[in-house]
């Protein structure tokens, strides 16, 4: 939807105000992203059941970040999804 669409259909509406929540919702979801590899290092590292720092541990959990997230998608993508169940 174009801004002057917005614009059009709330005239006395600030595009400001538009603007910071646009930047906040996308801060939320791209926050969210970047802050779960940190998490998921220290829990590894620093958790209760801490790993030993070594090269091989640090590329494994590096592995687990990355494909995780790869193999949900595929599994989700080739799921059928059941509409009017």
């Amino acid at each position: 939807m174009a801004l002057h669409t917005l614009a059009s259909r709330h005239p006395g509406a600030p595009l400001s105000r538009l603007g910071t929540l646009t930047l906040g919702a996308i801060g939320v979801v791209f926050g969210d992203i970047g802050t779960s590899p940190l998490y998921a290092f220290k829990e590894a590292f620093g958790g209760a059941h801490k790993l030993p720092l070594t090269e091989a541990n640090v590329f494994g959990v590096l592995s687990l970040i990355f494909w995780s997230p790869q193999r949900l998608l595929c599994y989700r993508s080739r799921t059928p999804i059941s509409i009017g169940a």
